[in-house]
């Protein structure tokens, strides 16, 4: 088991690049929204060395970065090799940074392999605060109170991980008052906003969430919000 000992840390959120799937709107909205940019490991082809946006680092295993020799040379940019095969190069990217939270892109969509492996992430460090963006999707593991604003009729799915209760819900097409999700049984995919205004309560931190991609900040907000960070 790796250490959990952080050697970056950052007073904002910090965007991760992952090597799959990565639209350039969806970078570019994860760098606007952040204060640092790391790459897991074949993310960084995502860029150029030498070249604006710049990386502040480089992690992983090494397995994957086109042009390794080049990151190294790069200047601003740190290149942290992690040797350990237990651990994908997202979780590794967790576990050596502290930040208010992280917004992941790349990790998200095209190999289903990829996404479960994140979204099992998502249960596995709650700490970390992480949102996942995809080309249709934005995905966040529930707070245990969290409030939304969004256009009536806007998807929200709930997909549990392993297993939750919902306590109270107001604003969903279909309330969730006292359902339990399991994997293997119910879940909550495809409900729908009302009147734009969501709030739910959970008995626990084991679902996650999913917005249509639009509602990026709405899912920031539910994540880093008041609520969210007293439950930290």
């Amino acid at each position: 088991m790796p250490s959990l000992s952080a050697p970056l840390s950052y007073d904002r959120p910090v965007a991760l690049i992952g090597g799959g799937e990565a639209a350039q709107r969806d970078i570019d909205a994860a760098l606007a929204r952040t204060g640092a940019t790391i790459a897991a490991d074949g993310g960084a082809d995502h860029f150029t060395p030498g070249q604006s946006p710049r990386l502040d680092a480089v992690i992983g295993d090494m397995d994957s970065v086109r042009d390794l020799q080049s990151w190294r040379r790069a200047e601003g940019c740190r290149v942290l090799p992690i040797q350990e095969q237990d651990t994908t190069d997202l979780e590794k990217c967790l576990y050596s940074i502290e930040a208010p939270a992280f917004l992941g892109v790349g990790f998200f969509g095209a190999r289903l392999d990829h996404t479960l492996a994140a979204l099992n992430l998502l249960a596995k460090r709650p700490d970390k605060r992480l949102i996942l963006i995809g080309t249709e999707d934005v995905c966040f593991l529930t707070p245990l109170r969290w409030r939304a604003q969004l256009r009536p009729n806007a998807r929200v799915s709930i997909v549990p991980l392993p297993s939750v209760t919902a306590i109270a819900s107001t604003g969903l097409r279909w309330p969730l008052d006292g359902l339990t999700f399991d994997i293997g049984g119910a879940i909550g995919t495809s409900n729908q906003a009302t009147d734009g205004a969501i709030t739910v309560e959970f008995a626990s931190r084991s679902a996650a969430v999913f917005f249509e991609r639009e509602y990026l900040d709405a899912a920031i907000d539910c994540v880093i919000g008041a609520d969210s960070a007293r439950e930290a």
